[in-house]
């Protein structure tokens, strides 16, 4: 099963001590990953702030647009739209899930959501624009 991460970033980022530190996996067509997000991530008391929700399905389509594609360039988000459909507890492991809508040479739209014991918590949807130079996107 491939696996994908990066060094400093802060969702995937091995090396960045205040961060994540997830690794990304491929499953056919998919991408997904587990996370507990904990306390300090909080926007009300033990609910995880909506910013930190968006960076989590952020990061999973960027790595849906990256694992899936036709050809593997890295991306950035262009677009995202994100819908919150109920507040995600703390200290829950969440399943990060996401998939490639559509691929073509400029943009890729993906899909991503957040489930907890497979009941959908949050949905996005993304477009992304391929990197043309990526020699730094690893670190």
């Amino acid at each position: 099963m491939e696996r994908f991460n990066s060094r400093y970033c802060f969702v995937c980022g091995k090396e960045n001590k205040g961060g994540f530190g997830l690794t990304f996996y491929k499953k056919g067509n998919h991408v997904e990953t587990t996370v507990k997000v904990p306390q300090k991530f909080n926007g009300y008391k033990n609910i995880v702030h909506g910013g930190i929700v968006s960076t989590l399905l952020d990061e999973v389509i960027n790595w849906a647009a990256y694992a899936l594609s036709k050809e593997r360039k890295y991306c950035v988000t262009a677009e995202m739209t994100v819908r919150f459909e109920k507040p995600i507890p703390v200290e829950k492991e969440l399943l990060l899930w996401g998939e490639v809508v559509e691929d073509n040479k400029r943009m890729r739209i993906c899909s991503g959501k957040i489930l907890i014991e497979g009941e959908v918590f949050a949905t996005g949807t993304g477009k992304l624009i391929p990197i043309k130079d990526a020699s730094t996107i690893k670190e």
